[in-house]
Parts: C-alpha cells; structure tokens; sequence
C-alpha cells in the first residue's frame, strides 16, 4: 500500500513534465533561424510569421520615408525592415546612406537581414510583412554610375 503513494506522485511529476518539455520543444523550433528568400517570405508568409528568418536582399529607399527589402526575382513584393536605423543593428548601412544621392538611387546595398518575421493581412495603409531586424551581415555597396544627384542641402 506504501508503494502507490510514490507512483502517484511520480506519475503526477511525469504528466506535470510532458506539457513543460513539449513548451520547450516548440520555442526551440520557433528561435531556430530559418533561411529564406524574400519571394518565399511574400508567398509564404504566414508559414514564417513570427520565426527567426535570415534572408537575403536589396536594400532600397528614396531616403525620406519610404525603404524596402527586395528581391530582383520578385521586384514588385517587398518587405518593410523595422530598426535598421538603429546605430546599434545598422552602422554600416547608415554609412553607406551618407554617401551620394539621398537614398539609394546611385547605389545598390545588399546584405543578409535577420529577424523576427512578422506577417498580417493586407490592410490599407499599413505594412502586411515586416522583419524587425536585429542583425546586418555581408553588407555591400556597389555604387551606380551615370546617376544625377541633387543637392542635399
């Protein structure tokens, strides 16, 4: 009779840890950093949203209020990167931006982005993909050629 207060308590530990392992099962596969092409994140996006994605592309602005991450092989989809004007994630890039014309229309900036994917359906007025992007590797600058810059004063 002494026995089966023992195996309640350690069937109880059991059931009490199978919801705490599956939890950390699922926030392990939701940290892991997923590779993706932007054209994937734009067709696919709910399958993403909110993971860890890493993606490479093009980094586009007028300089003002509008930039974009873009991919030639799908030019009329985009993805909003947020926090790239921080110091801290985008060094480099607000370097680059320094230089020529305001914006990118003299140069080409590519980089691999990575962050948390965020994907919302289409309302006007508001961006329905974003990465808030919390690393900028492999950043590269080619600068365009032939390119009329006005003054930025």
């Amino acid at each position: 009779m002494q026995q089966y207060p023992k195996v309640f308590a350690a069937l109880c530990m059991g059931i009490a840890l199978v919801p705490a392992a599956a939890r950390d099962a699922a926030r392990a596969a939701t940290t892991a950093t997923a590779n993706a092409s932007l054209c994937e994140l734009v067709d696919r996006g709910g399958r993403y949203d909110r993971r860890i994605v890493a993606v490479y592309g093009v980094f586009e602005t007028d300089g003002f209020e509008n930039w974009s991450l873009v991919d030639p092989a799908c030019p009329t989809a985009g993805v909003r990167p947020a926090g790239v004007f921080d110091p801290a994630i985008g060094s480099a890039l607000l370097e680059a931006l320094r230089h020529g014309c305001l914006g990118t229309l003299d140069k080409r900036i590519t980089a691999t982005w990575e962050g948390v994917y965020h994907w919302a359906p289409a309302r006007p007025g508001q961006a329905s993909r974003w990465l808030d992007v919390h690393r900028i590797d492999h950043l590269r600058v080619a600068r365009r050629g032939g390119v009329f810059c006005p003054s930025r004063q």
